[in-house]
Formats: C-alpha cells, sequence, structure tokens
C-alpha cells in the first residue's frame, strides 16, 4: 500500500468568493502516480478540520453549542484535472477530468482509476462553494498498487 498525506489551509480572505472564473488562488497540488500492468484505483480524501466548537452567534444556536452539521456553511470539494501537473488557472480550460460536487460533509472522497500502466499525472484543486471562511484541510492519497508523489504546485 502506498499514501500520501498533506495538512494545509486556505486562507478565506485569498481570491475570490466564487472560484466560478479563477483557480488561481485555490490550493492545488501535482499528483503522479506509477501505475503498473492492469490499472489500479487511486482514492483522494479531503477532509475538512473542524477549529470551531463553540458558536459564537447565539442567535444561531441560543445553547452556544455548534453543531457542525447542521450550521455548516461550507461546501468544500476536489477537481482533478489531467493536466501533468501544471497549475490551473481557469475551471473549464482545460475541462476537469473528475469535476467534484460541493458538499457540507467535513469529508469528500474520489476515486481515479487508472487504465494503464506507466506514469499518471494529474493536478488535484481544492475548491469552496462561495468561500466565506479560512479551512484548514487535510489531503489523502491513497492505493494498493501504485507509487504515489504528491505535493504543492
Amino acid at each position: 500500500r502506498e499514501s500520501s498525506c498533506i495538512h494545509s489551509s486556505w486562507d478565506g480572505r485569498q481570491g475570490p468568493v466564487k472560484d466560478v472564473y479563477s483557480l488561481a488562488n485555490n490550493p492545488q497540488y501535482k499528483l503522479e502516480v506509477q501505475c503498473p500492468t492492469g490499472g489500479a484505483a487511486v482514492w483522494v480524501l479531503l477532509t475538512r478540520h473542524i477549529t470551531d466548537k463553540v458558536s459564537q452567534d447565539l442567535t444561531l444556536d441560543p445553547r452556544g453549542d455548534k453543531d457542525d452539521f447542521a450550521q455548516n456553511r461550507e461546501f468544500i470539494t476536489l477537481v482533478v484535472y489531467k493536466t501533468d501537473g501544471k497549475k490551473v488557472y481557469y475551471p473549464a480550460d482545460p475541462p476537469p477530468y473528475i469535476d467534484g460536487i460541493r458538499i457540507n460533509s467535513p469529508h469528500y472522497l474520489t476515486k481515479i482509476r487508472l487504465t494503464g500502466a506507466g506514469t499518471h499525472t494529474f493536478t488535484l484543486v481544492v475548491s469552496q462553494y462561495e468561500k466565506q471562511n479560512t479551512i484548514n484541510y487535510t489531503l489523502r492519497v491513497r492505493t494498493d498498487v501504485c507509487s504515489v508523489q504528491n505535493h504543492s504546485v
């Protein structure tokens, strides 16, 4: 088994609120996978860290508790591009290989299917729908039969 893990944060003040027109300020990672004959699957898990345990806005939750799932406004996803690990500036140019759905779960899992032997290189882009806050996150890559290298673009 091969795995790679990166912990990072994305400043909510950096770049536009919506990444509909530009991904230049989104966190991006080069993923390089050496795959054997017969193909393989690579699993990529994006996990948003829950750091705010107490609500400061008592109108949202009079008890002062933070139910992260009920009040969660952080919609995250991972978008995968076949761009040889190069930085992606525009969301549709080139079109994504895997365009993740923005969900308000703290976890987003995607599966990259590799059908041929050799080196496969992708760009992984962290994305949020209407980014409002700084998020801390972990990006994990796991596969059973491939060699993995993962680093920032």
